[in-house]
């Protein structure tokens, strides 16, 4: 055990560096140097000067004055252009009027928006945290490198540090995730209504604030569902996650001996869903009626949270538009498009292209996609990444001395099932304009940071575990070195961050 003062000083000093990077990149940033931030800032000004909400229509994607904008990098004598940049008034406004109360007290200054933006972050970065002691309560080092890769991936921490509803569509979704594991984690629901009620007003939020959290309507409804599958009793089936372990028997017993033989693939279906459900199929009809019950509440008070939005839209754009993207579609005309770029390259170099576009700027690709970070630092990030999966790989070579907790495996599951809808979400987008923006993949970033930290932690585990009698005594200062890991990768990223700032940031100004 180590002492708890440590990992909480670790904890303070990432979210204290997280503040002065993410000011730093509000302050240093020249204007509107990031992703629709013109746009962005101007719905705010709207709600402000007009009240709500702004409507989107023709003349709202200026393709001529944008391109002559970013082409200049948004050069003082082109101002008068910013207010015609209003492509993204059919998003929902959530964000937009709760920023509007630092724009007033500023008196419009951008930056005191980009800081709104940062303040939001700063609870991201700590329920990443929150999250990573939750589901791993043993190794506060997972938890901690979670939050650094939280706070310093550089298009994370230079996203929160500007004018964009994606801080808050962020933030929802960690604190969706945060909520579905107290949930899990609570022995015992006493007040369900309460909880069903605060889901319900989160996914309201998220309907209200971006389309990118939509999906979270799914993960939250998959964790009512999971709860009852958590058997909390002292049984020996419950103990531990012997339920999945007997599932993995099954599946073991249907493979030949011999490695030569051929697999029976059908078998192994077959017998998959009939001892799953043979587990839980009692439980589930048990429980049944109060999954849907709270399915029902949660979506039932997230929906009529966002009809409050969809209902307008329909009396404004139309049936069946109820989300303003019909009329956003026509009114950017000339947006890049995925099937031009595919008639052009063709599809193989499409996908290559779009892959490596997707990986560079999910860890660095800032301002309008023009500013990419160093070679070096794909480079070396790529190493990074590497080495947790090679940790990963090392864990099941040497295998597991016990059972994950039914928690660990249950939430291992759902942030899998979050990672696929978020890519899935991506490719949907894609197919019909070329939007491969990693940023489009940050719904989903917890659980990708969660991964990449518990990798790093399977080398400091492996050597406890090389280095220790079973006493605990030789092992003790081997334990400390598991620390180096979220020191280490706070360190390199924090330290790209302020490269960039130095010597990269600058060079978007006119």
């Amino acid at each position: 055990m180590t002492p708890r003062w440590l990992w909480r000083t670790m904890l303070g000093v990432i979210l204290v560096g997280y503040g002065v990077v993410a000011v730093l990149y509000a302050v240093i940033t020249p204007a509107w140097q990031a992703p629709d931030e013109p746009a962005h800032y101007n719905y705010v000004a709207s709600l402000v000067e007009n009240g709500c909400c702004p409507v989107i229509a023709a003349g709202d994607w200026d393709s001529a004055a944008l391109n002559q904008l970013t082409s200049n990098k948004f050069p003082p004598e082109l101002n008068s252009l910013i207010p015609r940049i209003e492509y993204e008034d059919h998003q929902p406004p959530l964000y937009y009027a709760l920023a509007t109360l630092p724009y007033v007290l500023a008196n419009g200054e951008l930056v005191a928006v980009r800081l709104f933006s940062v303040l939001l972050g700063a609870g991201i970065v700590f329920l990443a945290y929150a999250i990573g002691r939750m589901i791993a309560p043993a190794r506060p080092t997972v938890a901690l490198t979670a939050a650094a890769l939280m706070a310093y991936v550089p298009q994370h921490v230079g996203m929160l540090g500007t004018a964009n509803n994606d801080a808050l569509a962020w933030l929802l979704a960690a604190l969706a995730l945060y909520g579905i594991g107290r949930y899990l984690t609570a022995l015992k629901i006493r007040h369900r209504w309460r909880w069903w009620l605060g889901f319900g007003v989160l996914l309201g939020g998220m309907f209200l604030t971006k389309t990118t959290v939509y999906f979270y309507a799914a993960v939250i409804a998959l964790g009512l569902v999971a709860r009852p599958l958590m058997n909390a009793s002292t049984s020996t089936e419950a103990r531990g996650l012997n339920v999945a372990l007997n599932v993995v028997s099954a599946l073991r017993n249907t493979i030949p001996q011999s490695v030569q033989a051929k697999i029976p693939t059908h078998r192994l279906g077959r017998n998959f869903f009939r001892t799953a459900l043979e587990l839980y199929g009692p439980r589930l009809r048990r429980a049944g009626g109060e999954i849907l019950i709270g399915i029902g509440v949660v979506w039932g008070v997230g929906l009529a949270l966002g009809l409050l939005w969809w209902g307008r839209n329909l009396i404004v754009y139309g049936a069946p538009d109820f989300m303003g993207l019909i009329a956003h579609d026509a009114v950017v005309v000339g947006q890049t498009r995925t099937s031009e770029l595919i008639a052009r390259d063709g599809l193989w170099q499409t996908l290559q292209n779009g892959t490596r576009t997707v990986f560079n700027s999910f860890w660095g690709q800032l301002g309008w996609m023009g500013l990419p970070l160093p070679t070096w630092a794909y480079r070396w990030i790529s190493v990074g990444v590497w080495v947790s999966i090679a940790g990963w790989i090392l864990s099941l070579w040497r295998g597991r001395k016990a059972a994950p907790s039914a928690l660990t495996v249950s939430y291992s599951v759902l942030m899998g099932v979050v990672a696929l809808l978020a890519v899935l979400q991506v490719i949907y987008y894609n197919l019909t304009f070329y939007q491969v923006q990693g940023r489009y993949l940050f719904p989903a970033l917890i659980p990708f940071a969660l991964w990449l930290a518990a990798g790093l932690d399977m080398w400091p585990r492996a050597l406890e575990q090389r280095f220790s009698n079973g006493t605990g005594n030789r092992s003790r200062w081997v334990v400390y070195v598991g620390y180096a890991v979220p020191l280490a990768v706070a360190a390199a990223l924090g330290a790209l961050n302020l490269w960039m700032l130095r010597y990269a940031i600058p060079s978007l100004a006119p």
